[in-house]
């Protein structure tokens, strides 16, 4: 049974943030020299030396200023300029991850994928095959037959790709179903092929903000 409850996005975002706890705890007393220049020059602002390497000297050896500066923002809170630096180490890594985690929600993960693949089932039949673009989540969930446009796991499709033609598909596949973003990507361009060699029409009971499900009808 597939466990269609469970985010995997979510799941991930959360084992790797496991993952890296353990790894940051492990190495947090490490040190590494490119950290304790950035260390060196965090200490001699907070004693009012300014911001520098050696006293009196004023040159740039950071090759973040920005890392230093939200560095100095956490001395204050932690014992001294090497745990500061960790710390903000730590959470730039973790404020990454959850950067990449909202970036996968764009991308048919989570709800969406659940609701668009329960309006596919409820509008097409099961033998029905579907040709789009973003190939996994609605072939997962809906089980229907996938019509790759992109080429991935569709013969000859990467083929036609590599030569720029983007609507060739059209000549080898013919879809039951095309669901297209709104507005069109140039990748979906094929559905006006397809309009041009049999009649397209839209499946009004589909109704998925950005997207759009023509039937093709021979």
């Amino acid at each position: 049974m597939k466990l269609q409850h469970l985010n995997p996005a979510l799941v991930l975002l959360w084992i790797a943030v496991a993952v890296f706890a353990v790894n940051t705890a492990l190495v947090w007393d490490w040190e590494l020299d490119d950290a304790l220049i950035y260390a060196r020059y965090i200490d001699n602002f907070t004693e009012g030396n300014g911001l520098v390497f050696n006293p009196g000297i004023k040159v740039n050896g950071l090759t973040s200023p920005l890392f230093a500066y939200l560095s100095i923002l956490v001395v204050p809170f932690v014992d001294d300029a090497k745990n500061a630096i960790m710390l903000i180490s730590a959470l730039a890594v973790v404020g990454s991850m959850l950067v990449f985690y909202k970036l996968l929600g764009r991308f048919f993960i989570e709800e969406k994928a659940a609701a668009i693949s329960a309006l596919l089932a409820t509008n097409t039949p099961n033998n029905a095959s579907i040709a789009l673009v973003e190939i996994g989540t609605v072939a997962w969930y809906s089980e229907r037959e996938i019509i790759d446009i992109l080429g991935l796991v569709t013969p000859e499709v990467g083929e036609f790709i590599a030569r720029g033609e983007l609507s060739a598909w059209t000549d080898v596949y013919r879809p039951d179903y095309m669901l297209v973003h709104e507005p069109l990507w140039e990748l979906e361009v094929g559905l006006y092929a397809l309009m041009e060699k049999a009649t397209v029409t839209d499946v009004t009971e589909f109704e998925f903000p950005g997207f759009r499900l023509k039937h093709v009808v021979e």
